[in-house]
């Protein structure tokens, strides 16, 4: 028995080690792919249409996570009052916050960037007129379209105009849309003259030629 005993203590520590190896390889191995965040812009792109964005209300609380018709009237709503938030596509984020803070501090308020019903209030004066505009696509609209805007200053500088490649990139700047959100208030319009479109009506629209 006491010759077997050295073995037995080996065995007993190459099965301890061997458990180590284990339990460490299994604690530092690779988890699997979590699905994607729910937050995530893909998972919160809602559908809605212009007239979704008319009838938007706002009761109490923030804005909703992502992308939504009350978020696009407030940000037009922003815009009436002279406070950009960056272009209109209705998600909610950091140009959003940052207009919300501006506005608030214009109005002496807590500056937080979230929305709330005094903020909501005060910006009612400047929904007396309708937020949305149906829009038919004219034939200057597709005058002094370029093929594409050079990234070098020095060929930049050389254009008579920097132009727009597309009518619809034209028009998102005129209505103060991002070129996506446009299409999606116009889900299988070609952005053509004589296309009739719907187009939110922030500020005044910008007339370049």
């Amino acid at each position: 028995m006491s010759r077997l005993l050295p073995q037995t203590r080996r065995l007993a520590s190459l099965m301890l080690a061997g458990t180590f190896l284990f339990v460490t390889q299994a604690a530092f191995a690779p988890l699997p792919a979590l699905a994607q965040s729910a937050t995530a812009p893909e998972n919160n792109a809602r559908k809605f249409s212009a007239a979704d964005i008319e009838a938007a209300d706002y009761t109490s609380g923030d804005l909703p996570a992502g992308q939504s018709a009350l978020t696009a009237k407030v940000q037009i709503l922003l815009d009436r009052s002279g406070i950009s938030p960056g272009v209109v596509d209705g998600w909610r984020g950091g140009m959003s916050e940052s207009a919300i803070r501006a506005f608030q501090r214009r109005a002496n308020l807590p500056m937080n960037g979230r929305m709330s019903p005094v903020v909501w209030q005060l910006l009612q004066p400047f929904a007396a007129e309708p937020l949305t505009m149906e829009y038919t696509i004219t034939e200057d609209d597709a005058h002094g379209l370029v093929d594409k805007i050079p990234s070098d200053y020095a060929e930049k500088a050389a254009m008579t105009s920097q132009g727009y490649t597309s009518i619809l990139e034209k028009l998102a700047e005129r209505f103060h849309m991002d070129e996506k959100f446009l299409q999606k208030l116009n889900p299988g319009i070609t952005f053509e003259p004589g296309a009739t479109i719907k187009a939110t009506v922030p500020a005044k629209p910008i007339a370049r030629p």
